[in-house]
């Protein structure tokens, strides 16, 4: 759109034999923020609140022409031209007319100029002002200035720092990861490269704001222990205390070890696989001791032991149960201690092997030690969470509103009762551009968005994105966060 309209042809043609003069105007054009004292008037230059809808872009232009100037012009790539945008101030002053027009015989001129930001504008959108500057031969000189504009009233809050780890393949290289990740070190980490699985997907279970980053390793967890701030969770069985999904992808608080020591209701105890094929062996599972007999299979002697046994296990707290040969023991309550597993013959050959998931183990292990290597006085990091975008009221974000959200302007709003709560683990989380809204013990408070279940690369491409349950079991997000200063 034109605020002011080009009127007049191009001029007659010079005398023959003189040089043309077609020199046009030069601009040096200033829109970083900085304060000047025009004739005894203060002027603030720049975007007055960061551009935002209906703020104010004062621009100072410098113009140098050889030939006096005609004509003030400017242009906007927006859809909507405020009328409140005008002169501010001219040197010399009122040296152009409110139709764009010279009122002066000038070859230079600095020119304070208000462009506001219409209501209209959207947010996010991207915006080019040109100023153009005509002399009398219409020759002119122009200078451009591009913006982003964000919501109405978002600079009455701190500006969020962002963290982007999005889910196209070109990009993968940063993510929150789980605790099959953990410590792939060795044998491990040779056997997968050799399988063809890019090592770098591979992302640790710990992720630290502070840091940027995940870690993929104990030792750098325990020296890091104060700057983690989530956990990336995949469970192995379902839970009943919290409730959680079987093979789903958690996010969770560093303090809730229920979730991260797998000691939730319905989580596994313990799991002993029976072999042999004769005698008797003693089984010692939460301190409670019986006996199993060999009965024609290693199959048969695991149906016959729950049978005869399951009772008493009940009664401290585990839920016994066999699938094939092997014996399993699920919390009833979480947190049941499982104490010595242990299996011991006594005749024949009949033994057991306790079946652990060793990723599991770790994880638990880790956060234990970095819990009792914490200075005294200090615990784990607790952190609240919320999913935003599948609720109604006034604290819904979706992934359209989660991209104009800027500053923490908002947040009292959008993260009101999170804490009271009290969720301190969350999912199942998938790529569908999920929102969650999060609240950390030490005053941080911040916006998670999952990446879209189809991801398009820096080339165009689309993919689709890896699934937080694949093999690699990364969580691919955006992060805004408002960070303690």
């Amino acid at each position: 759109m034109v605020l002011f309209i080009l009127t007049a042809g191009l001029s007659s043609c010079d005398k023959s034999g003189e040089t043309p003069e077609v020199s046009q105007p030069l601009i040096t054009q200033y829109a970083a923020k900085a304060e000047e004292v025009v004739e005894g008037e203060n002027i603030a230059i720049g975007p007055l609140k960061d551009y935002e809808q209906e703020s104010d872009v004062v621009y100072k232009l410098e113009v140098s022409s050889e030939l006096p100037l005609s004509k003030f012009i400017v242009k906007t790539s927006s859809d909507v031209f405020s009328s409140q945008s005008k002169i501010l101030r001219t040197v010399p002053a009122n040296a152009i007319d409110a139709q764009g027009n010279f009122t002066q015989d000038l070859k230079k001129v600095t020119v304070y100029y208000a462009y506001k930001i219409d209501a209209a504008v959207p947010p996010l959108s991207i915006v080019t002002v040109t100023f153009t500057f005509q002399n009398r031969n219409n020759f002119a000189g122009s200078s451009s200035n591009t913006f982003s504009t964000i919501k109405k009233g978002s600079t009455n809050g701190k500006l969020l720092t962002v963290i982007d780890m999005p889910g196209y393949t070109l990009a993968r290289y940063a993510g929150i990861g789980n605790q099959d990740n953990l410590d792939i070190l060795g044998g491990v980490r040779a056997a997968l490269i050799a399988a063809g699985v890019n090592i770098n997907y591979r992302k640790g279970p710990f992720f630290s704001i502070p840091l940027r980053s995940d870690i993929a390793f104990s030792s750098d967890a325990f020296i890091s222990a104060d700057k983690i701030d989530f956990v990336g969770y995949r469970t192995k069985v379902a839970g009943t205390n919290p409730v959680l999904n079987n093979g789903s992808y958690y996010l969770v608080s560093p303090s809730d070890t229920t979730v991260l020591t797998s000691s939730f209701a319905g989580a596994i105890g313990t799991t002993i696989t029976l072999t042999g094929n004769s005698g008797t062996a003693n089984i010692t599972v939460g301190k409670v001791t019986r006996l199993a007999t060999y009965v024609s299979s290693p199959t048969q002697t695991a149906t016959n032991f729950v049978t005869a046994h399951k009772a008493a296990y009940t009664a401290v707290g585990l839920n016994l149960t066999s699938n094939a040969a092997n014996l399993v023991w699920n919390l009833i309550n979480k947190n049941t201690p499982v104490y010595t597993v242990q299996t011991s013959t006594l005749t024949g050959n009949l033994a057991g092997n306790e079946l652990r998931d060793a990723k599991v183990d770790l994880l638990a292990a880790t956060i234990r030690k970095i819990a009792a290597d914490l200075p005294a006085g200090q615990q784990l990091r607790k952190v609240y969470f919320k999913r935003l975008d599948n609720i109604t009221g006034s604290n819904k974000v979706t992934a359209a509103t989660f991209d104009q959200i800027t500053h923490d302007s908002e947040f009292e709003v959008l993260l009101a009762g999170i804490v009271a709560e009290g969720r301190t683990s969350i999912g199942p989380i998938a790529h569908n551009n999920e929102v969650y809204g999060f609240v950390i013990d030490d005053g941080r408070r911040g916006l998670i968005k999952t990446s879209a279940a189809t991801s398009v690369n820096p080339s165009g491409a689309s993919n689709p994105t890896n699934s937080t349950t694949a093999a690699e079991g990364v969580l691919f997000c955006t992060i805004k966060v408002q960070e303690n200063k």
